[in-house]
């Protein structure tokens, strides 16, 4: 299956899976949003990708819960794994020493305080686990490998070579998310038609595929060439900007200046658009 497939095929495939007469879907980039089949139990991952959202959302197709499916597997076959699969102690690091087999991390904490607290060393605290339950908000982009940056007027957006790679709510509706784009010279920012009325975790896998294609250069944060002293040309040109680049490496100053730019254009745009 691929984006050429007819619609209609499409549909005559996905019964055929649903009702088991297909074993197997292969796709490029048509499975990672807006399909759900939560009875399917292994994901081939073939292609590669640095992009985290792009990377849950493949693997999603198979983390779903089903009446009777016990457990998935994920086949890696490019190395899109690494760094990214977490088990429960890596999610809430110092909570619990060690996880038994088929034990939720909320009855590791119990067990591990109830422990502590029978053995005398250290009774159960106020406003743990054991007393109440909590949540944390986790910032997806922040947790992203790619560096993504903020205009002043808060649009979040990624710098690809040349181009700008933005979020920007729908027009349809304003509780999901349009990626647009935009290189210096084409006129204005244009919304992709293909990568429209999407959830948040949706848009930022599309925007960071979009950006990945556009860029010959790497995006991640942990990239060595963010690293390294900043140019002549670009402390040049940040200084046109106005910008004060005292102490700040290749990384930094090439990200205040991908926002001085990118303000410029799409925190105006977004006044009409």
């Amino acid at each position: 299956m691929s984006g050429e497939t007819e619609k209609e095929e499409r549909h005559r495939i996905y019964d055929d899976f649903r009702h088991g007469r297909v074993q197997v879907l292969v796709n490029c980039m048509v499975l990672t949003e807006g399909f759900d089949a939560p009875w399917a139990e292994v994901a081939v991952i073939a292609r590669p990708t640095k992009s985290t959202p792009l990377y849950t959302q493949m693997v999603g197709r198979v983390l779903r819960l089903w009446p009777g499916k016990e457990s998935a597997l994920v086949l890696d076959l490019v190395g899109a794994s690494a760094n990214k699969i977490k088990t429960l102690i890596d999610l809430e690091p110092g909570l619990v020493k060690r996880i038994k087999e088929d034990e939720t991390l909320e009855e590791a904490v119990l067990r591990e305080e109830e422990e502590a607290e029978a053995a005398g060393e250290v009774p159960a605290r106020p406003g743990s686990i054991l007393f109440d339950l909590k949540h944390r908000d986790v910032d997806m982009f922040s947790a992203s490998d790619m560096v993504w940056l903020q205009t002043r007027a808060g649009i979040l957006f990624i710098e690809a070579g040349g181009c700008i790679i933005s979020l920007f709510r729908s027009l349809e509706n304003p509780t999901l998310m349009d990626v647009v784009g935009y290189r210096q010279g084409d006129g204005l920012p244009t919304r992709h038609s293909e990568h429209r009325n999407l959830d948040l975790p949706t848009a930022m896998a599309w925007g960071e595929v979009v950006a990945e294609e556009l860029t010959g250069h790497s995006l991640a944060k942990s990239a060595s060439w963010r690293r390294k002293p900043a140019s002549p040309g670009q402390i040049q040109l940040a200084e046109a900007f106005g910008i004060n680049v005292t102490g700040m490496k290749c990384g930094a100053v090439s990200d205040a200046i991908s926002v001085t730019k990118a303000s410029d254009v799409m925190d105006q745009w977004a006044e009409w658009a």
